[in-house]
């Protein structure tokens, strides 16, 4: 403080305040030092001059335009005239000059007087300019130093924090350990409990023999009481005709002591220690309560953010980032995150599925699945406490629109797949052919007139090879990629009635066995290797198939609904059953895998399109029955373009439509 320059504004403050009194004390002279009661102010002087001083003050050719007045004069704006009266050169002879301009070089304030005679060729600036400057400077520093106040309020918080912190840390021990110790006399009421019903019920059982063998015992000892008279009263004849009667009372009343039961054991009570369970505790240690979980992550700081649109049926993520308590991005390995997923309105389907990411770097992405429509209340916590911030997440259904249709003299087309090059095959059932078009052009070639008399089920190789199921021959044809027939598969009476055909990843064929009610897994050279169990779930009449992820997917035509197999032929689940609602069927037909790995089904008899998860929750629909654009008329096969557009064959409308989600 001793080092901070004479202060102006509080030494003109002072001099108001003199002024103000004036009425009441008197005012010292600056020039003499006499208090006098009639003293003015000279403004350019800021000094107090009694009448007298004044008189030679006036006399002073220098001074002839300082402003001075009578102190009992002052009004408002001669108070706001000294609080800002403006600083004077104190340099001899400069005639107490104001200082209105700054020597950069010489780091003080000048008169101009001072810049003429002693800052000639100095770099001299207005003095206004560079107090600017210096308050701005000025301004900087003090917010610096400022911060150390926040410092020391931040150190607070974080006292508070840490002081709540083991508050709540010895808190949650103390109720697990109680909670355990409840746990343990739960256990001791519970054996004590057991161990008293045993006894009670061995005492009970022994209480009863003993009263029976007591009964038995008085009644004989009556008798030999009776014997003992008898002998020590009565006469030698007496005695001896009293021989055979005794033996005869005593073997009738002999007490035989209580058996127990066959195969009926003493009881005995015992408690054997779980020696392992004292043991594993002892090891553990403090630990077989929980561990400390150091962190420096403050849960009302951390933040939450949706990093997509929520769409049903698709991943939707989702990132917290955990944050001390200045909001600083942090990290710790000790860091517990939980989430918890609620619907808004409670009538709806609340099916969730979510995994949590931990990026190593304070950032945990949250990648949420749900098969409804409408808003989700998303809440976290972070090692048990609330994560303030909530999301609501608006999840949006998948809406498919109608793009192109495509005719070409069509007459039952069934089965649809899309090659490598984006070609689209169909099987022109009745036409007896299989056409072949690209990306919406409306004309087509054809192949297999005179091959194939009743094509289904279609699909391609990653080689541009065709495998067409024929329902008259029991045969799958197999054309090279210049539609050359090259062979037939299937033996003499393996196959009947064919119809939906996809490949397996290692290339093998897997067939809708429609007239066995079966699905088999034949090798390209046509070997049976393997019979899908179709008895464990009932499968009446299989239609399509596919494979994804290792899984085989098969619609039951008159089961209505889709049966789920693994790649060893093993029943996994179905899902779907007779009906026109969602997730229901009227004889599934057509199967096909998205490019979002949803299952895309054909449900001929209700006219439409159903969109599934790969674990069977329903995502969305399109079409209805009409010929109009847009609604489909018995739909038998369909396919998935590479640009996602989805084929989609009419068997009642004999044409092909395009649909884009």
């Amino acid at each position: 403080m001793e080092s901070l320059p004479d202060c102006f504004y509080q030494k003109n403050l002072l001099d108001i305040l003199a002024i103000k009194k004036c009425g009441n004390a008197k005012v010292t002279c600056g020039n003499c030092g006499e208090n006098n009661e009639k003293v003015s102010y000279c403004f350019h002087c800021g000094e107090f001059w009694c009448s007298v001083c004044l008189s030679g003050h006036n006399i002073i050719r220098a001074n002839k335009d300082h402003r001075v007045l009578s102190l009992k004069d002052f009004e408002d704006k001669d108070f706001e005239d000294v609080l800002k009266r403006p600083a004077f050169c104190l340099k001899e002879l400069h005639e107490r000059q104001v200082l209105k301009f700054f020597c950069k070089m010489c780091n003080v304030p000048v008169c101009q007087t001072c810049v003429i005679v002693d800052h000639v060729g100095h770099n001299v600036e207005h003095l206004e300019l560079t107090a600017k400057a210096a308050k701005e400077n000025i301004t900087i520093q003090l917010d610096l130093a400022k911060s150390a106040g926040k410092t020391h309020t931040y150190l607070k918080e974080e006292m508070n924090e840490i002081e709540n912190c083991t508050k709540a840390t010895v808190e949650k021990i103390r109720n697990t350990t109680q909670s355990i110790i409840g746990k343990l006399h739960q256990f001791e009421q519970k054996l004590t409990s057991e161990v008293e019903d045993e006894g009670k019920a061995a005492l009970e059982k022994l209480s009863v023999r003993s009263t029976a063998y007591q009964a038995q015992l008085t009644k004989y000892e009556e008798t030999i009481s009776q014997i003992e008279h008898l002998v020590n009263r009565g006469t030698a004849a007496e005695v001896v005709q009293l021989q055979s009667h005794v033996s005869k009372s005593l073997h009738e009343l002999k007490v035989e002591p209580p058996c127990r039961n066959e195969g009926e054991e003493r009881l005995i009570l015992d408690f054997i220690p779980n020696h392992s369970f004292l043991e594993k505790i002892d090891d553990l240690g403090s630990t077989a309560l929980g561990t400390l979980s150091c962190s420096a992550t403050v849960a009302s700081k951390c933040t939450v953010t949706a990093k997509c649109t929520a769409m049903v049926g698709e991943e939707t993520k989702i990132e917290i980032v955990s944050r001390n308590s200045r909001g600083d991005q942090c990290y710790s390995s000790n860091d517990s995150i939980s989430s918890k997923f609620s619907l808004v309105k409670t009538d709806c389907s609340h099916d969730f599925v979510w995994k949590t990411v931990d990026e190593k770097n304070g950032k945990y992405i949250i990648s949420l699945y749900s098969n409804l429509l409408g808003k989700v209340r998303a809440q976290f916590t972070i090692n048990g406490e609330p994560i303030k911030q909530t999301l609501l997440l608006n999840i949006k259904g998948r809406n498919y629109a109608y793009v192109d249709v495509i005719h070409s003299d069509f007459y039952n087309p069934w089965g649809v797949a899309v090659n490598t090059s984006d070609d689209i095959y169909v099987t022109d059932l009745n036409n007896k052919k299989v056409q072949v078009l690209r990306d919406h052009e409306p004309f087509s070639r054809t192949f297999g007139r005179g091959v194939v008399y009743s094509p289904s089920g279609i699909c391609t190789d990653s080689s541009g090879r065709i495998y067409v199921a024929d329902r008259d021959l029991n045969k799958i044809l197999l054309f090279n990629s210049q539609h050359k027939l090259c062979k037939k598969i299937g033996d003499e009476g393996g196959l009947k009635e064919p119809r939906g055909i996809s490949l397996d990843p290692e290339g093998n064929i897997i067939i809708c066995n429609s007239g066995k009610s079966c699905v088999q897994l034949l090798s390209s050279e046509g070997d049976l290797l393997l019979t899908y169990d179709g008895r464990a779930c009932g499968l009446q009449l299989p239609f399509d198939c596919t494979c994804h992820e290792n899984n085989v997917y098969v619609s039951d035509f008159k089961g209505h609904s889709i049966k789920v197999f693994n790649d060893v032929g093993k029943f996994l689940f179905q899902f779907g059953e007779e009906g026109s609602g969602n997730g229901q069927f009227k004889s599934p037909t057509g199967l096909a895998v998205d490019k979002a790995g949803n299952l895309l089904v054909c449900d001929d008899y209700n006219h439409r399109v159903q969109v599934f998860t790969k674990d069977g929750r329903f995502l969305s629909k399109f079409g209805c029955y009409g010929d109009e654009m847009g609604q489909l008329n018995k739909p038998t096969g369909l396919a998935v373009c590479r640009n996602g557009d989805i084929v989609v064959a009419e068997f009642g409308n004999n044409r092909l439509q395009y649909f884009r989600n």
